[in-house]
């Protein structure tokens, strides 16, 4: 399963060159800080935690929709 790197502008390349089913993408964007007391209280592993870009995901989602297989029928 493709992974690591795998962004909006280049799964297509990766999916059309690998014949691959599945990808794997954080759509990760950034970080942001967590609140030192949630990390000393075990709420949180880190001082920050990843951020999802919900505008990647939509974008990957739907460049994905293309390599789908129609159902059988």
């Amino acid at each position: 399963m493709p992974g690591s790197g795998v962004r909006p502008d280049n799964v297509a390349h990766i999916l059309d060159r690998t014949n691959a089913r599945e990808i794997h993408a954080s759509c990760r964007t950034g970080s942001q800080p967590v609140a030192p007391e949630a990390v000393a209280l075990g709420f949180a592993a880190a001082p920050q935690l990843d951020v999802t870009s919900e505008e990647s995901v939509a974008r990957m989602v739907e460049i994905l929709r293309v390599f789908e297989i129609p159902p059988a029928g």
